[in-house]
């Protein structure tokens, strides 16, 4: 018997790895990308677009984050070479050797590993789409600026609506 793709006398394995993997995941790499994750809810936002300033926390914290999730990968990745090294001994010095759990701790973390990069690469993709609103916004302002407009001749006479035109002349 099966529930969903998994047979019966797997099912509590199965659940038992996705808990570690999501639990390795969010105590070694989630606190990095969950504020990414917001961000990215927000820029999908169809009532209410992102701001300026939550732009910028995406253009400035997130290649900062993701400098610190190399740092970690890093670090991640030295310690399950290690034990991999340690599986080939074991099983170098005895044939018969039980390795399955030594296997599962490798397989468990490269799988989260690979989340992690998924991660990477989705954080990227939102910086760059950030960048493409703050550079388009920018673009925007420069051909419409904001505020009073303040003529370039110092010839002509400041305009009064409640005064009379008689005397002043715009166009000679």
């Amino acid at each position: 018997m099966m529930v969903g793709n998994v047979p019966t006398e797997y099912v509590d394995d199965v659940e038992d790895v996705k808990n570690w993997c999501n639990e390795t995941y969010d105590k070694e790499f989630g606190g990095y990308f969950g504020t990414l994750r917001k961000l990215y809810q927000r820029m999908q936002s169809s009532t209410v677009p992102i701001t300026d300033e939550e732009l910028q926390e995406i253009l400035i914290d997130a290649p900062l984050y993701l400098f610190s999730v190399s740092e970690k990968i890093s670090a991640f990745r030295i310690q399950l070479e290690l034990v991999k090294l340690k599986i080939k001994s074991k099983q170098r010095d005895d044939k018969s050797a039980d390795v399955f759990e030594d296997t599962l701790y490798v397989r468990v973390n490269e799988i989260v590993l690979d989340r992690v990069e998924r991660e990477i690469s989705f954080s990227r993709e939102l910086i760059m789409g950030a960048k493409k609103i703050w550079d388009s916004r920018r673009r925007t302002d420069a051909v419409n600026p904001i505020g009073e407009v303040v003529p370039t001749d110092p010839e002509l006479p400041d305009w009064s609506p409640k005064s009379s035109t008689r005397g002043k002349t715009y166009i000679t």
